[in-house]
Order: structure tokens, then C-alpha cells, then sequence
């Protein structure tokens, strides 16, 4: 076996620093994975799919691509002080997960809470320094994201460098809360509704209003700000 590529005593297969398989005889609603790699990997976790419980340990940095795709009984999962990056869909579906507490050193999130129907309020923790287009898509319960101010603007900011570096309309990345249930934000403890958020922004430079329509289409927040303009 390759001195990059080797198995651990219960069964995990790691290379490169990164968890890519398993090979033991996994029985069980709840499972510890092995303090062995840097990068967990989809591959490692499909026999783990029906679990409720998930405890990734200390030393991990990125949970990968689809890790936790389909695991609509998971309702816990501890993560690590370690980590840094959540790739996309690493969520997708886990309808049974109510809460997710991220630690403070996650410093990136891609489109990672897609159909996690479950979620109703979600932190962004406050070193995270980019957020993915739709990463709420069809979270139909999500009502609140608690973020800073300086995230918010961040967003903002990205959403209107692309549209005047394409001279176009093209939102695709920057629908960061789109199409999802989400009805307010709390930002660095300031609640912003559809009555208030436009105030918010003008105060602070932001006069476009499709911005509104760009990072919140399709949400209850979106629908409300266009009634309150009927």
C-alpha cells in the first residue's frame, strides 16, 4: 500500500491527509469518525448515512463536497474547533437537523444547507469571510440568520462589484439567501425586516433596491418589502 494511502484499525481509509473510505462493519445511530485527516470526503461517509449522530473530532479543517448528502435522520453532529470550510451541499437534505452550532473558526460556508428543512434560526460565526449563493436554497424554515455587520456589507459589496465589473443584471453567486423562508436578520444585534432594511442600507450608502430582490428572491422577506411598496 502506498505510504500516502493506509487503513486504520477500524476500517477508514486515509490518503493524503484526507478521509476518503471505509471498509469496517458499521452498526449503529451514532458514530465518532477517527482523528486521522484534515478533509473529510463523501466516499468515507456513505455507509454512515442513516445515522442521527455525527462526532467529527478535533483536527479536522474541511468537511467536504456532499459529505452529509442524504443523511435525513441526522439530528446532531459536533464539529471541531479546527474547522475552517464547508464545501457546498455538504448539508444537502438533512432534513432532521434543527440546530448546528458552526465554531468560531469557520472562515467559509459554500452552498452547504440546501433542503435542510429543519433549521429555523442560523449564526454566522463571526470570522467567516465568504458565504455561496442559494447555501439556504429551499431551507423553507429558515426564518432568521444572525450575522455581523461587516458580513452583510461584505455580501452586499460582492453583489455590486460583479454587477458593475459585468455591466449586467447577473446575480448568479449572490443570491446568497434566496429561495429560502428566511423573514428577518439580526445584524450585530439590529433586527432588519421588510420595514426597516431598505432605511438600513440607504443609511449606509446602498440605494439599489434590487439588492433586496438579489440576495433575498424568492423569501418571505423579498415578498413583504415588494407588498410594502403596493
Amino acid at each position: 500500500m502506498p505510504s500516502n494511502l493506509f487503513l486504520t484499525d477500524d476500517g477508514f481509509v486515509v490518503k493524503n491527509d484526507r478521509l476518503v473510505g471505509y471498509f469496517g462493519d458499521f452498526r449503529g445511530d451514532s458514530v465518532t469518525l477517527p482523528n486521522v485527516a484534515r478533509i473529510i470526503t463523501n466516499q468515507a461517509l456513505a455507509p454512515f448515512s442513516l445515522v442521527k449522530k455525527v462526532v467529527i473530532p478535533e483536527g479536522v479543517e474541511e468537511i467536504g463536497q456532499s459529505c452529509f448528502t442524504h443523511f435525513c435522520a441526522l439530528s446532531e453532529i459536533v464539529l471541531p474547533t479546527s474547522l475552517r470550510k464547508i464545501c457546498d451541499s455538504a448539508f444537502y437534505d438533512c432534513r432532521n437537523l434543527k440546530q448546528l452550532k458552526l465554531p468560531d473558526s469557520v472562515t467559509e460556508i459554500g452552498g452547504a444547507f440546501i433542503c435542510c428543512t429543519g433549521i429555523e434560526i442560523f449564526e454566522v460565526p463571526p470570522n467567516v469571510e465568504r458565504l455561496t449563493g442559494f447555501m439556504f436554497d429551499k431551507a423553507n424554515q429558515l426564518k432568521t440568520v444572525v450575522l455581523s455587520e461587516k458580513q452583510f456589507e461584505m455580501i452586499i459589496d460582492s453583489y455590486c462589484s460583479r454587477k458593475k465589473s459585468q455591466g449586467s443584471d447577473s446575480t448568479d453567486g449572490y443570491c446568497v439567501f434566496g429561495n429560502s423562508g428566511i423573514r428577518r436578520l439580526i445584524v450585530s444585534g439590529e433586527e432588519l425586516t421588510a420595514e426597516n432594511i431598505m432605511r438600513w442600507l440607504r443609511k449606509r450608502g446602498y440605494k439599489d433596491p434590487r439588492i433586496i430582490s438579489t440576495l433575498f428572491w424568492k423569501t418571505p422577506l423579498e415578498a413583504a418589502l415588494s407588498s410594502n411598496k403596493k
